[in-house]
């Protein structure tokens, strides 16, 4: 299969979350070509979650004030 060459990311900036409220994030990896990779695996995590969860498709809930930084990772 082709390498991951990009990832397209739903959302690249700062948002804010309000406790209780969930909102959902998307990562499609994409080959030089720019076609998507349909058949990669992509990795959810929340550096705090305590304040932000997150699962495996990518959904984020805000569970306390603060701050947190999502981060999705791929095999290459």
């Amino acid at each position: 299969p082709p390498p991951v060459a990009s990832v397209l990311l739903s959302r690249t900036a700062k948002f804010g979350l309000v406790v209780g409220t969930a909102t959902d994030l998307d990562a499609t990896p994409l080959a030089a070509s720019g076609a998507p990779l349909l058949d990669r695996a992509v990795s959810w995590a929340s550096s705090t979650p305590a304040v932000l969860t997150v699962d495996v498709n990518g959904g984020v809930v805000g569970v306390a004030p603060g701050h947190a930084h999502v981060t999705a990772t791929m095999d290459t």
